[in-house]
């Protein structure tokens, strides 16, 4: 009785199976080398890789009715567009595989497809509304716009701009520059080479092993920034979040640390610490300044009807600038 059921369960996948295959269909073609690829879907998802010459290959799998799925192809001279298109609905789902020749410009544009690259040089510019990336071994330009999608960008050279509502962002082994903006997204960086500019309404910013310049922002989220060698001057700001820095050399650049409610901590790590010192904070939170140095001057003063205490001191010289401010929250500077 136990074989036959079994025998029937075989049986059973056997069908299902080859129900799919029945149901999966393809579409494939050739075209000439252009400069420009211009995408367009509406869920399929599309993967893109280099194509051992100069030609472009495109294979699409799907399991929509093949009297309503139709998607268009247009040659131009300078440009190729690829088009998702249905005639009528139809139920199913459909992927893009695209080879494509190096130093191509993609423009991919979906409603809730996923887009993956790997192992080319081009630039790409995209906006959809929920669909993912998941980017790997790139060398160029990335612009990409989008609601909700979240981004994964491993061995990147190059500058990334990167706009979400409230897409995660995770970059490992990259050298350029950064500009990203999220209204609740999280941020996760390891070892990169490049200027980093992020404002964030309550995402968490987390950076691990970074030279460069940093422009951070936000609202409620955390800022930690592990192991960072600043060549430029440096702002973070948060209203509510706290703010931790930990260096990996010494500094000779201006910092700017501010923050509402948060806490404030700045780990020299055993590196030289150096240069002015300015530390403020509400007269009564002043007890939770530390430091391994004692301060030079000490002043009270009236701002927004409260009293507040600055604190300075010159290290052997009046630069670099280290400018550090939480209203409510505690202040340490370690080394």
């Amino acid at each position: 009785m136990k074989k036959f059921k079994l025998l029937i369960i075989i049986l059973l996948l056997i069908a299902i199976s080859f129900m799919y295959a029945k149901k999966q269909k393809t579409i494939s073609k050739v075209f000439e080398g252009k400069k420009i690829i211009k995408i367009y879907t509406i869920s399929a998802d599309c993967v893109i890789e280099k194509s051992n010459d100069t030609k472009i290959y495109l294979d699409i799998t799907y399991t929509y009715d093949a009297k309503k799925y139709t998607p268009a192809f247009i040659e131009k001279s300078n440009y190729l567009k690829l088009k998702e298109k249905f005639n009528g609905s139809s139920k199913g789902k459909s992927l893009w595989n695209l080879k494509i020749p190096e130093n191509s410009e993609v423009i991919f544009n979906s409603a809730s497809g996923d887009l993956e690259i790997s192992n080319l040089s081009l630039n790409i510019d995209s906006n959809t509304a929920s669909g993912d990336f998941d980017l790997k071994d790139i060398i160029g330009k990335i612009d990409i716009s989008t609601a909700s999608g979240d981004m994964k960008l491993y061995d990147f050279k190059g500058n990334l701009s990167f706009d979400s509502a409230s897409g995660n962002l995770q970059i490992k082994n990259m050298e350029g520059n950064i500009t990203y903006s999220t209204a609740s997204g999280d941020t996760k960086a390891n070892k990169i080479i490049g200027n980093i500019k992020i404002k964030s309404a309550s995402g968490d910013l987390v950076i691990n092993g970074t030279k460069g310049a940093i422009n951070a922002k936000t609202a409620s989220g955390e800022i930690i920034i592990n192991k960072v060698l600043f060549n430029g001057d440096s702002t973070f700001k948060s209203a509510s979040g706290d703010i931790s820095i930990s260096l990996s050399g010494k500094n000779n650049h201006n910092l700017a640390i501010s923050t509402a409610s948060g806490d404030v901590e700045l780990d020299f790590k055993g590196n030289k610490i150096h240069g002015y010192f300015e530390l403020i904070t509400k007269k009564s939170n002043s007890d939770d300044i530390y430091s391994p140095f004692e301060f030079e001057n000490s002043e009270i003063y009236k701002e927004w009807g409260k009293n507040m205490v600055k604190k300075t001191i010159i290290l052997e010289n009046k630069t670099p600038k280290t400018k550090i401010s939480s209203y409510s929250g505690s202040i340490k500077i370690k080394n």
